[in-house]
C-alpha cells in the first residue's frame, strides 16, 4: 500500500468534505427548492433533476476543488425494463480531471445510488444493465443563459437560492425531504 503525502492527504480530506456537503446538504436543498417552486411539474416528472444537480455540482466543484477541471456531461442511456421493453433516458453527470485519476460524480439519484468515484476515464458508472448510447460535454457558456425547467431561473440565480436554502434548512428537515424524494423517484421508475 502506498503512503499518502501530506498534500495528497489534505486533498483527499478536502474532497471528502466537499462530497459530503454536496450529497447531504446541497443536493437535497436544491431538490427541495425545485419542488417548492413547482410541485405539480416536479411530481409530473417524478423528481427528475439530473441536469439541475449536475449544473449545481459543477458550479460548486469549480469553486471548492479547483485542482480538478470539472465539466458537465449529458448522454442517452438505455436499459431493459421489468416489462421486458427497452427504456431510453437522458442523463447528466459531472466529470473532473485532476493529476492522476479523474472523478466521476453523479449525485442526481436517490441518496443510496449517488456516485462519487475515481475513474481513469469519463464513463457512466451505472450497473451493467445500462447501455450507454451517446454522450457530450455541456459548455458552461451555453448553460448559463438557459432557464431551468421547474423554476424558470437562470443557473446562477438557482445556485444562489440553493445556497441560501442550505443555510436556512436544518439537517433533520433535509433528511425528511430526502425520504419523500426517494418515494417520488421510486414511483417514476420500473
Amino acid at each position: 500500500m502506498t503512503e499518502l503525502t501530506g498534500q495528497q492527504y489534505a486533498t483527499a480530506t478536502k474532497e471528502l468534505v466537499v462530497k459530503r456537503y454536496l450529497q447531504e446538504r446541497a443536493v437535497p436543498a436544491l431538490l427541495r427548492v425545485l419542488v417548492e417552486c413547482n410541485p405539480s411539474r416536479f411530481a409530473e416528472w417524478h423528481g427528475s433533476a439530473c441536469r439541475q444537480v449536475a449544473v449545481l455540482s459543477v458550479q460548486y466543484l469549480n469553486r471548492a476543488l479547483p485542482e480538478f477541471q470539472w465539466q458537465m456531461w449529458e448522454g442517452v442511456f438505455s436499459y431493459e425494463g421489468t416489462d421486458g421493453r427497452m427504456k431510453v433516458y437522458d442523463h447528466a453527470w459531472v466529470w473532473g480531471r485532476g493529476a492522476g485519476w479523474g472523478r466521476y460524480v453523479d449525485l442526481a439519484h436517490v441518496a443510496s445510488k449517488r456516485v462519487w468515484c475515481q475513474s481513469a476515464r469519463n464513463q457512466h458508472h451505472a450497473p451493467v444493465w445500462v447501455e450507454h448510447k451517446r454522450r457530450q460535454v455541456c459548455m458552461a457558456s451555453e448553460i448559463a443563459g438557459q432557464h431551468e425547467f421547474y423554476t424558470g431561473l437562470l443557473p446562477q440565480a438557482l445556485y444562489s437560492l440553493t445556497l441560501k436554502a442550505v443555510a436556512s434548512i436544518g439537517t433533520k428537515e433535509l433528511a425528511a425531504f430526502e425520504k419523500m424524494y426517494c418515494t417520488l423517484r421510486a414511483d417514476g421508475q420500473d
